[in-house]
């Protein structure tokens, strides 16, 4: 149900308000840093890391989401602000000599909107590079996780992916990591062909055995425009169920293959997931997207099927986007986007999700849609 022109208008209207407030609240804190000193400290910490290499880095992306919820032809409205995975990062390299490379990165995920105010570990990791390839250690992206980036043109907003690949019939339990206590090889590209490994330790450390322990491959080639790949994970005890609380042992498979070029993008992705512990994890998932861009301004569009888990019937959903984000400077873009999804009577795949800020998850059988304007600013 599309929402009305007043309705749109009393929306636009209340997120240009808290972009005002948004934009006053930075102008205010700048005068008080000037005003207290600290303004020299970071621009001296600036320097001091443009001299030693050290980039500092970062994304505010917060949105103003319409959220709508339809329930036997009654719907509740509600308005919020996201975060969306804003972040703050450190990244460096020394060369060591023999043809070796450290490398480091310290990244952190911003609770920007104030809803929890949190600061959370993203990719942090230390380890060695070389032309024969990288050797990680910490906390990374699993490559069945980041095989499925590469397709996604609308990440950490209401249509995120990850409400839909890698989900559970359950809803709220996601097998896309970024897995901790991990070591990552990263090979070199070879003709466009590049492999990716990682295996985790198990994090319960009163167990011996792979406890919690990840095992993740990928192989892509991405050459020209044209990429294809194929990933492989394994997972054992990592999540719970949430109704009986007993360990989820979970493998995926993941295909995933489209074209880039500087105007078009297009994308498509399949995935299987079988588990000899809960059965209702066994679901095949499908998903497509596409991009084109004129001049500064690139229309979106997104959608993913969800087939009916095993002993489940009734349990498939579907979720579909589009969008539209203008380029308004080289490091600020403005964003609209409308998503809905559609889940059977045992389904309650949701909208947005933990790398959104904001997770919108509706009863068994519920349907959901939602508008949101948001702005991202790149340093």
């Amino acid at each position: 149900m599309l929402f009305s022109l007043a309705s749109w208008n009393i929306f636009i209207h209340r997120s240009i308000l808290i972009y005002g407030v948004i934009e006053n609240v930075m102008d205010f804190n700048l005068k008080t840093l000037r005003k207290a000193g600290l303004l020299s400290t970071l621009l001296l910490l600036t320097h001091y890391s443009q001299a030693s290499n050290i980039d500092i880095y970062g994304t505010i992306n917060l949105s103003a989401d319409r959220i709508t919820s339809i329930t036997n032809n009654e719907s509740v409205e509600d308005l919020t602000i996201a975060s969306n995975s804003s972040s703050l990062g450190f990244k460096g390299k020394t060369e060591l000599g023999y043809n070796l490379t450290a490398v480091w990165q310290l990244e952190n995920g911003i609770d920007v909107s104030g809803e929890t105010g949190s600061i959370s570990a993203r990719n942090r990791f230390l380890g060695l590079s070389h032309q024969y390839g990288s050797l990680l250690m910490g906390i990374y992206d699993t490559p069945y996780k980041t095989l499925a980036k590469k397709m996604d043109i609308m990440p950490w907003s209401i249509a995120d992916r990850r409400t839909m690949l890698g989900v559970s019939v359950l809803g709220p339990t996601s097998i896309d990591l970024r897995a901790r206590n991990s070591v990552v090889y990263i090979s070199p590209s070879f003709y466009g062909f590049e492999a990716r490994l990682m295996q985790t330790t198990g994090n319960d450390t009163n167990k011996a055995g792979d406890s919690n322990s990840v095992t993740s491959t990928s192989l892509l080639y991405d050459n020209e425009g044209l990429y294809a790949g194929v990933s492989y994970e394994i997972q054992n005890g990592v999540n719970t169920d949430p109704t009986t609380g007993r360990p989820i042992d979970t493998t995926g498979i993941r295909i995933a293959g489209g074209y880039h070029s500087t105007s078009l993008s297009l994308n498509a992705i399949y995935e299987i997931l079988q588990s000899d512990t809960n059965p209702e994890f066994d679901r095949p998932a499908y998903g497509s997207s596409i991009s084109y861009k004129i001049s500064d301004t690139t229309f979106k569009a997104q959608g993913f099927l969800v087939g009916d888990y095993q002993d489940q019937p009734d349990s498939n959903a579907s979720l579909f986007a589009f969008g539209v984000s203008q380029n308004m400077a080289k490091n600020t873009e403005i964003y609209i986007l409308y998503a809905f999804n559609n889940n059977a009577a045992r389904s309650r795949t949701a909208l947005g999700g933990p790398a959104h800020g904001e997770t919108y998850t509706p009863d068994f059988g519920e349907n959901m849609q939602s508008s949101s304007l948001g702005i991202i600013y790149r340093f």
